[in-house]
């Protein structure tokens, strides 16, 4: 396995395992964004702002990034955010995301919600974008 130190540069696809997957209004964070985070301190404010009540997931910064992919305000109940894929390309990280929603006749509850994944990949330069692929499910 080759080493990756902070701020290295990668090209192509890169591997990533998921750290946590949820919804949480509380967390301030209204539009859609997709960040980056490369240190110990702004992961642990990050993971505080996201409201999360599970243990701060233990993250090696000389190697790793975490990645945050969120869709911001929904109005209703029944959404979900995936990151599918992430890549590298002149020093751009694209996630390829899956954003989920409710279509015709389905019966979901009117709540303000906000999704979330995080995800830790190997550390590389640049900033983030995401091409998000919206899919609705119809019901009955």
């Amino acid at each position: 396995m080759r080493r990756v130190t902070h701020g290295a540069t990668l090209s192509g696809p890169l591997t990533f395992t998921d750290l946590a997957r949820f919804n949480n209004l509380a967390s301030g964070i209204t539009a859609p964004s997709f960040v980056a985070i490369r240190d110990q301190a702004t992961w642990q404010a990050m993971w505080t702002s996201l409201g999360s009540s599970a243990a701060l997931p233990s993250v090696d910064f000389t190697r790793n990034m975490v990645i945050v992919a969120s869709n911001g305000t929904q109005l209703t109940l029944g959404y979900s955010l995936v990151i599918q894929a992430v890549s590298v390309a002149q020093s751009v990280i694209t996630l390829s995301v899956l954003e989920t929603k409710p279509g015709l006749n389905c019966v979901v509850g009117d709540a303000l919600t906000v999704q979330f994944d995080v995800i830790q990949a190997p550390a590389t330069s640049g900033s983030v974008v995401g091409q998000v692929t919206v899919q609705t499910f119809n019901c009955g």
